[in-house]
């Protein structure tokens, strides 16, 4: 009789088919979060005209989804360590299809508030319960990597939004960017039929079938036998809940850590929200400005890639200063007129900077905590990056209403990186 660790079997077996799959679905899924980010900045000056709104009105009404992401972070991201991580995903994919999609038909300030928020809670719960997933379904020597290209349908999503933008906005209205959200649920539905559950939970109910089709898939070379007895490793199976990310062993770690995941989507959300609108006042077309948030989300997706593979030879510490440091530099410049393909080059360069702070995050803080609280802790994580992306636009919106020089606004953006920087640094990883 073989006593068989099902995650070891996972973490050593060689990147197929199998996981390709696992990947290829669950990043579709997370460019619904990108998009549910990009849709907002690209049709916010066509909101505003309609409703007729003030900068800070924006600001809040775009803090609403984000609040419902807070929550839905912080509520289903615990739920995922006590009923399974695929359950959560697709309750979480179905809220966010539906409510989304029924923002199209309103026509009032307030229940856009109250549909968006609602929606939020459903997307809340997405990424970071994916994370979770992919940190369990992937092989050890190359899971950074992975899971930094699941990420990367955010700033892909956002793109995707952007590019819908250029071609669309102007003929179809904004009405038509949130009617296509209900295309999510036929994802759901992939979900439904070819994504596994976390192990912890085979392991627990017994599920041998299950277990034994997934180990199969993962190591086609794994020779099974009916005397096998599979568990997961007792840190792996211990209770989950928010006091565990306080133990000692973790306390550090989780205190730095959010505060990075803060700093994190200030900055993302802050520049890619406000991106368009900023650019208008600076003297740019409408449609101009959209192109610029596309060549940011460009350099998103690009330099995701390229840090997602640079992650897992400089170490986590040394890049990750870098792309802050190189993030408050970058963004900064962003409000100085210069030459057209200058910009253009500083517009990647920021992306690639600014998206890659909160892809490398995602993609180490698995490594922190074992397998049983990991969805606690990317809950609780995605929840206070949600509280910096729900902050953001507010205070940019405040300093637009009170005049602040544009140099101003986008110099603000220095303080979080710096802050992210030191915090990262000041984290210990065993």
């Amino acid at each position: 009789m073989r006593n068989i660790d099902v995650n070891n079997v996972i973490e050593n077996s060689k990147f197929n088919n199998f996981f390709f799959i696992i990947t290829g679905l669950l990043s579709l899924v997370v460019i619904f979060d990108g998009y549910d980010m990009g849709i907002y900045g690209v049709t916010l000056p066509l909101i505003m005209k309609e409703l007729s709104l003030t900068a800070t009105q924006v600001g809040f009404l775009a803090s609403a989804g984000m609040v419902g992401m807070m929550i839905g972070a912080l509520f289903f991201g615990s739920l995922a360590d006590v009923i399974g991580r695929k359950k959560i995903i697709i309750i979480g994919i179905f809220i966010y299809s539906v409510f989304n999609g029924l923002v199209g038909f309103i026509h009032s300030a307030l229940i856009f508030a109250v549909l968006r928020f609602i929606a939020g809670l459903g997307m809340g719960a997405i990424t970071p319960v994916i994370v979770s997933l992919v940190s369990e379904y992937s092989p050890k020597v190359n899971r950074t990597l992975i899971i930094s290209l699941v990420v990367l349908g955010i700033p892909i999503g956002q793109l995707l939004a952007s590019l819908a933008g250029v071609a669309f906005l102007s003929t179809q209205g904004w009405r038509v960017f949130y009617y296509a959200t209900f295309i999510s649920l036929i994802v759901m539905f992939l979900i439904i039929s070819h994504i596994p559950e976390s192990m912890k939970f085979y392991v627990a109910k017994g599920k041998t079938n299950d277990i034994k089709k997934a180990l199969s898939k993962a190591d086609p070379q794994f020779v099974f036998s009916d005397q096998d007895v599979y568990r997961v490793s007792t840190l792996n199976s211990e209770k989950a809940s928010i006091i565990s990310l306080f133990e000692k062993k973790y306390v550090r770690n989780t205190i730095l850590i959010w505060i990075v995941f803060f700093c994190n989507l200030y900055l993302f959300f802050g520049v890619s929200t406000w991106l368009p609108k900023l650019m208008t006042i600076m003297g740019y077309t409408l449609t101009s400005s959209i192109a610029f948030l596309g060549i940011f989300l460009v350099g998103s997706i690009i330099g995701g890639i390229v840090f997602g593979i640079l992650g897992d030879k400089l170490g986590y510490k040394a890049l990750l200063s870098l792309v802050y440091i190189a993030s408050a530099i970058l963004v900064s410049l962003l409000s100085f007129k210069t030459n057209m393909v200058l910009f253009y080059i500083l517009l990647f360069l920021a992306g690639a900077t600014v998206s890659s702070a909160q892809n490398l995050t995602l993609a180490i803080v698995p490594e922190f905590y074992p397998i049983s609280i990991r969805g606690t802790a990317m809950g609780w994580g995605s929840a206070i990056s949600r509280l910096g992306s729900a902050v953001a636009p507010i205070i940019i919106g405040i300093l637009v209403q009170v005049n602040f020089s544009m140099p101003l606004v986008f110099e603000s953006f220095i303080i979080p990186a710096i802050i992210g920087c030191v915090a990262i640094l000041l984290t210990k990883k065993d």
